[in-house]
Formats: C-alpha cells, structure tokens, sequence
C-alpha cells in the first residue's frame, strides 16, 4: 500500500511539478530540475551543523563507518592514505585534520550513507522506498567554492540532487548506455557539448535518470552543499531472474538440459521454450516475488528510530486529537473471512473486518488523529484501535493534542469489541 505521506514526500521534492507528470514524462526518461529557490527549504532534513557533526566527531570518533567517508579533488579520487592514519592495531581511522585541509584546498568531502545517521533523511529514504519498492540511499557532497568533485560519469541509479545550501552547475551530456545498471571501467571523457546546462540553487531538486552523464562544479564564491538521494532499481531482468531462480527449486522442467548435445538441438527446443515461457508468466507467483523483494528494500540500514526509546519509557497520553503517524512505511492490510490483517516488515496484526476501513484512514495519513476517525468507529472503539497501535509501534505520536471539532463530526460509528 501506498501511502499518504509517501506520496507527499515525492510530491514535496518534486513541486511544482505533479508525480504524475513526473513519472510520466521524465521517470527514466529525462532530466528534471524543478523547485523555486529557498535556502532554508531543506534545512528539516539535515543542516551544514548536522553533517559538521557527523564528520568531526562521529567519524572522527571512529564511531561511523569508515567507508562512508570519500575525498575528490578536480575530478579525481583523493587516496585514502591522504587522509587516513594507521592506529597501533593496525587499522585505518579518519584524520578530520587532513580531510579538512583538502576540503580548504579544493578537495569534496562526500560522506555516503548519511540516512544511518540522520533521522530525518532515514525517514524520506524509507518514505521514497516504500513509494518505489527499492532500496533508497542518501548521500552528502561537500564541495569548495568553484570545485569540481567527480568527472563526467553515468550512475547506475536514479537520483535526486536537493541543493542544501550554495549553487552548483550541471553539466549533462546524454546516455551512452540508457539506464545502465553497471558501473563504468573507466571514465568517460565527452567529446561533445554538454546536452543541457543548468544552475541548481538551494531548495531545487534534479532529477536524474540512470545512465546520464553529468558533472557538477560548486559556483565561484560559496561552497556547495547537496544531498543525493539514489533510487536503486530493480529491472525487469532482475524480476524475471527471481521468477526462474524459483521456478527451478519447484519445477522439475527448468532443471531439465536443454539437449543432450547443446549444438544439436532439434524441433522439440520451439515447444519446450514456449511451455517454459508460459510458466513464467504466472501472476500470482511474480506478484508474491515483487511484493517480497519491495518489503526487503525497507529492512536494511532503517534507523530512524530516534526519540522511540524515551516514547517506551514515558509514553505520551494519546487523547481523541492526539496527532499520530505510521511509523515505517509500506505497511499493508490483508482481508482474511471476518478479520483483516496488518502486516509490517516487522509482524503481523489480526483485526476485526469492520476496522479496515479506520485501519486505512490511519496508515494512508487521511486520518491523522483517533478524531478524523468519527464517521467510521465510536468514541471508544476509535480511541483504542489508535492506542494499540500506538503500542504496537505501527504509529508514533508526532504532537500535542489540539482542540478540534472533528470528535463532532456526523456520522454513524460502529461500537464492538477490538
């Protein structure tokens, strides 16, 4: 299930333009540089004190992962024995000293990975993996005035560029390779003009589909900060891999040889290729693959768990007009006879049939309070369905209660027992 909130987390980076249009127009197809400017537009998800921190002394510290630090200068690689230094033990840990002298000298800082450290980045990357059903990374670029940290290359994701603080400029130069899904040997040197050339502003979002050559440079005058977010894909290709790496387990005839001497295969190779064909195209079985494989892109690297233990030890009364909100995205409902189930990456829940409809308004945020959930249950009943998930941590309170008339709302509740 798709929900509200995802929906918005898109529709947010992508205003003003649609996530129809979006994903009709440009969603591996084309470039998209959208958002007016507004330096303080992004300054929820991650500030230039927040990535100081996590560079000075959480790395530092030797607390963060020490892969997740890289430096590049004028388009090149800095090698980590510029920038590391060996402990008595024998393993490398990072010198912010020299990784800060580099940075003055022209080097970009990119620390990889940030959703694991940041709540609210974890949080969007968990939103937009739940919308796209794959796993979404983050990552920071820390780039000097006029610096250039990387040379013109493809990724083998798509990505989001937001432009956190400063001003960067674009360069794109096509697709070799459309919507590649490895990485390049070696560098790609254009030797053509850039196809398109932009400036991307603090509070503006880029689109950029895989496969599509780009380099920035940082604006002369102010260091450039920017976040971006990749979308990993997972191709048709890799669908029908999971399909037939299945089938082979259970069916005997995709563990068959194709014939006993591969160069002389007969007549028989059209049928049996048309019958093992046929057996692909089984919807139910891809659709269990599908939905199994977008429910493993939520499970790694999800931390956005910051503020949940104080909730455990001193939980919040949860009032009629108690604010909530899911707390992991992608939870979805399964009709059973006379019940409907809740199922998280985490666990399973089994409800009344009747609160399906509450249980929906919930987890799509049409509902965001036990209030707004007038027309459908009682007082009671509305109240505790809200206050056992809330327990169950399939919500979170993310408020105060506040006055509302929507505890008057018309409507005919339902009172039974949960």
């Amino acid at each position: 299930m798709t929900t509200t909130a995802t929906r918005t987390a898109l529709a947010e980076l992508l205003a003003p333009v649609p996530v129809s249009e979006f994903l009709e127009s440009h969603w591996e197809r084309a470039a998209l540089h959208t958002g007016a400017p507004d330096p303080d537009r992004f300054t929820s998800l991650v500030s230039v004190e927040d990535l100081d921190h996590l560079l000075t002394v959480v790395h530092a510290a030797g607390l963060g992962n020490p892969d997740a630090v890289r430096v590049s200068r004028g388009g090149d690689p800095v090698p980590p024995r510029e920038w590391l230094r060996e402990r008595p033990d024998g393993h490398h840990e990072l010198d912010v000293r020299r990784v800060l002298s580099l940075h003055r000298h022209g080097a970009t800082v990119v620390l990889n990975g940030i959703q694991r450290s940041v709540a609210p980045i974890d949080r969007l990357c968990g939103e937009l993996s739940a919308f796209f059903g794959v796993q979404v990374l983050a990552n920071a670029y820390l780039t000097p005035a006029g610096g250039q940290g990387f040379p013109p290359h493809p990724d083998n994701h798509d990505v989001l560029l937001l432009q956190l603080a400063g001003a960067k400029r674009w360069r794109l130069h096509g697709s070799p390779v459309p919507l590649t899904t490895t990485e390049p040997d070696r560098p790609h040197r254009p030797t053509e003009p850039p196809e398109q050339e932009l400036v991307l502003r603090a509070g503006e979002v880029l689109y950029l589909p895989r496969g599509l050559v780009h380099a920035g440079v940082a604006i002369p005058g102010k260091a450039s900060v920017h976040l971006t977010i990749g979308i990993h894909p997972y191709t048709w290709a890799q669908l029908l891999g999971d399909v037939v790496a299945e089938l082979r387990e259970d069916d005997v005839r995709f563990r068959r040889s194709v014939s006993p001497r591969l160069g002389a295969i007969e007549d028989g190779a059209e049928a049996a290729l048309t019958e093992l064909t046929a057996a692909l195209a089984d919807p139910e079985r891809v659709r269990r693959i599908r939905l199994a494989r977008a429910a493993r892109a939520l499970e790694p690297g999800r931390t956005g768990q910051q503020g949940r233990l104080a909730e455990l030890l001193r939980p919040t009364p949860v009032a009629d007009t108690t604010p909530v909100r899911p707390t992991e995205p992608g939870p979805t409902l399964r009709p059973v006879p006379g019940s409907v189930v809740l199922a998280t990456v985490e666990r399973e829940l089994t409800f009344p049939d009747y609160v399906e409809p509450a249980l929906a308004a919930l987890l799509d945020g049409t509902a965001p309070c036990a209030a707004a959930l007038a027309e459908l249950l009682d007082p009671p009943g509305r109240l505790t369905l809200v206050r056992r998930l809330v327990r169950e941590g399939v919500l979170e309170v993310c408020g105060r209660p506040t006055p509302s008339a929507a505890s008057g709302l018309p409507g005919q509740p339902v009172s039974k027992p949960l």
